[in-house]
């Protein structure tokens, strides 16, 4: 998209993403140039196979990165807060230390996904 956009083509990507987060698209593949604002906005005429594909592989990763995003969230929330792996928890199956064996960095990793 271009850096012309205005305020509310930014008000529907970050609605977008915040499907894309919350799962209500994850599975349906939507290519950029199938984008009912894309469509609406008439740009596919206008530009060049290039630029077409460019927007296609930054709309890739942006998606890619919101449904990873997503995964996080569902690491953190079902298995990192489990009472079964929280190594505080009298009901946690893993041995000491095999807790931050597995989850050492994923706050920081999901700080740098957030970004």
């Amino acid at each position: 998209m271009s850096s012309d956009s205005s305020d509310k083509s930014l008000t529907d990507d970050e609605a977008f993403l915040e499907q894309l987060e919350k799962g209500t698209l994850r599975n349906m593949r939507v290519l950029w140039c199938e984008l009912p604002e894309v469509k609406e906005s008439g740009i596919l005429d206008n530009i060049k196979r290039e630029e077409r594909k460019r927007q296609e592989a930054m709309f890739e990763v942006i998606t890619s990165e919101a449904s990873y995003l997503r995964s996080l969230n569902i690491l953190m929330s079902q298995f990192i807060k489990s009472e079964e792996l929280n190594a505080g928890s009298s009901l946690c199956v893993l041995e000491r230390g095999q807790s931050h064996v597995l989850f050492s960095n994923i706050n920081s990793i999901k700080s740098v996904s957030e970004k």
